[in-house]
C-alpha cells in the first residue's frame, strides 16, 4: 500500500535539505508517536549518510514497537533544485516501509516537500498503513511547527 503526502515549507531548499539529512529533525518530526533508539550501530549519526542502521522502536516514547531498519540511500541524481533521500526500511513488523523525501525548490524561500511510503507487513498492512497515514500527517504538522519556530 501507498501513501504520498505533498506541501510546501517556507524555507529556502538547502536548508530543508540540511535538516532532512539531521538525525534530530527525525527525533522531532516523529515526537511523541515515535522514538528511535540506536542498535547497531551503537550511537545514531547526527546527520544520515548512506548505510544501514537499525533501531528500536518505541511507540509515544515508551511501548516497544520492534525493531527498524533506515536502510539510507541518497541517489547521485540530486540536483540544484532537487534533493532525494530514499529509505528502503524493513523491520520485525515491515517487510518493507520504503519512504522517499522529494524535496524540490518552488521559490528561493519556499520548498514543496513529498513523503512516498510503500508499505508491505502482510496480513498487517492495512494495519500499518492506517498508522502511517496518520504518522505521516503528523510528520507534517512538525514539520510545519519546527519551521515556525526556526530551531
Amino acid at each position: 500500500m501507498n501513501i504520498r503526502l505533498q506541501y510546501c515549507l517556507d524555507m529556502p531548499l538547502d536548508e530543508v535539505w540540511s535538516r532532512v539529512m539531521k538525525l534530530s529533525t527525525l527525533h522531532y518530526v516523529a515526537n511523541p508517536i515515535l522514538k528511535f533508539e540506536a542498535v547497531n550501530p551503537k550511537i545514531l549519526p547526527e546527520e544520515w549518510s548512506d548505510g544501514d542502521y537499525e533501531t528500536s522502536l518505541f511507540l509515544f516514547g515508551h511501548i516497544p514497537f520492534g525493531r527498524q531498519h533506515i536502510v539510507i540511500e541518497i541517489p547521485s541524481t540530486t540536483s540544484n533544485n532537487t534533493k532525494v533521500l530514499i529509505d528502503h526500511g524493513y523491520g520485525s513488523m515491515v517487510r518493507i516501509w520504503k519512504h522517499t523525501i522529494t524535496l524540490t525548490k518552488k521559490t528561493d524561500l519556499q520548498t514543496n516537500y513529498q513523503d512516498e511510503v510503500i508499505i508491505q507487513a502482510g496480513v498487517l498492512t492495512p494495519f500499518v498503513w492506517a498508522f502511517a497515514w496518520i504518522f505521516y500527517r503528523w510528520r507534517r504538522r512538525n514539520w510545519f511547527r519546527l519551521i515556525k519556530s526556526k530551531q
